[in-house]
């Protein structure tokens, strides 16, 4: 048996709820925590994931301004929380790690303890962005971890098999064994952010214009690591459709008209919330030449014009969103609470 590390700091819930930025409790929550004002935040945070228990990105925002405050405890609470609730996810949890080592134990059987060991080198005690490529592969840094930690619990055992792998004596325990304790700091290598972009670019083309937080977040880390990356993406197509000619997106490698537009609307709520106004305003224009109907575009286009102090501009978007004929309530009501943030009326 052999438990699993899982992404827990730096992952968005998988959940069915969608991102609730149209919720008035969790639009105050989201606007404090973009101004970094986690004391704010926190409570709203709380508050939303107690009366929408079922949203997990309360939760999960809750632990993110519990980190930041310091309170490193609850905030570990309420991550695991988050990933053991998170039943639609592709990652393990924590809960499934803990009913692996019941079994194993029970049925005195061989355990390689792979998410216990992640834990004890994790940089920031909660396994995060910097192992993980995305919410469950981890970085090719972390592979000799994990070959030593099922090669340790092997030879301990009185019963495995050795015969399969080579004897102990052939393997190089004092490499192997070096990052047992150690962190290593990952190299970003270009085939690493190729697959993060990839896998961005690839959850965006299949939001169906629903805001995917996986992809946002996938963005996001590109931009810490190599920022010129996303910034080269969004000014070419032809760099899309090299990216998702790979085994992780066969549904698109033949199709001529992709929906581009997702991928910039993605790419600039990702240089929006990073504060890069100026590229998140070219993403959010370029999506909404490419589909002047859709509200994604458009509603981040006039946030951006907002945040960027270019106020006739962006009330005269807001304008037009609110003469358009919106089919979903999410997006008129995510509208109000926007337009009420930057242009407050007296009938608000």
């Amino acid at each position: 048996f052999s438990t699993l590390p899982a992404n827990l700091r730096d992952s968005a819930p998988q959940s069915s709820q969608p991102f609730p930025i149209d919720d008035e409790v969790f639009f105050g929550a989201w606007v404090s925590w973009e101004a970094r004002n986690c004391a704010e935040a926190t409570p709203r945070f709380q508050e939303y994931s107690a009366r929408h228990p079922e949203n997990l990105f309360g939760l999960y925002f809750w632990a993110k301004c519990l980190e930041r405050l310091g309170r490193k405890n609850e905030a570990l609470e309420r991550y695991v929380q988050a990933a053991n609730l998170d039943v639609h996810s592709t990652r393990t949890s924590p809960l499934r790690n803990k009913s692996v080592r019941k079994v194993a134990r029970q049925g005195g059987d061989l355990l390689a303890d792979i998410e216990k060991a992640f834990w004890e080198v994790s940089p920031r005690g909660i396994p995060g962005g910097e192992m993980f490529q995305d919410t469950c592969h981890w970085l090719w840094e972390f592979y000799p971890l994990a070959s030593y930690t099922i090669l340790r619990a092997i030879f301990a055992s009185e019963t495995a098999d050795h015969s399969v792998i080579a004897p102990p004596e052939r393997w190089r325990w004092q490499r192997l064994a070096g990052i047992e304790t150690q962190w290593v700091q990952p190299e970003t290598s270009k085939d690493f952010l190729r697959h993060t972009l990839r896998e961005g670019m690839f959850n965006s083309l299949m939001s169906n214009g629903i805001l995917d937080q996986e992809a946002v977040e996938l963005f996001e880390g590109i931009l810490k690591m190599r920022p010129e990356m996303l910034r080269e993406l969004i000014t070419s197509q032809d760099a899309v459709q090299g990216l998702l000619a790979s085994q992780w997106s066969q549904h698109f490698r033949d199709q001529p008209d992709l929906p581009w537009e997702w991928v910039l609307v993605h790419a600039g709520e990702a240089f929006r919330r990073n504060r890069e106004l100026d590229n998140a305003l070219a993403c959010f224009s370029q999506a909404t030449a490419l589909a002047p109907e859709e509200f994604r575009p458009r509603m981040g286009r006039a946030v951006a014009l907002a945040q960027l102090n270019r106020m006739p501009e962006s009330e005269g978007e807001f304008k037009k969103l609110e003469e358009s004929v919106l089919s979903r309530d999410e997006d008129r009501a995510e509208l109000r609470n926007w337009r009420r943030h930057f242009f407050k009326r007296p009938d608000d």
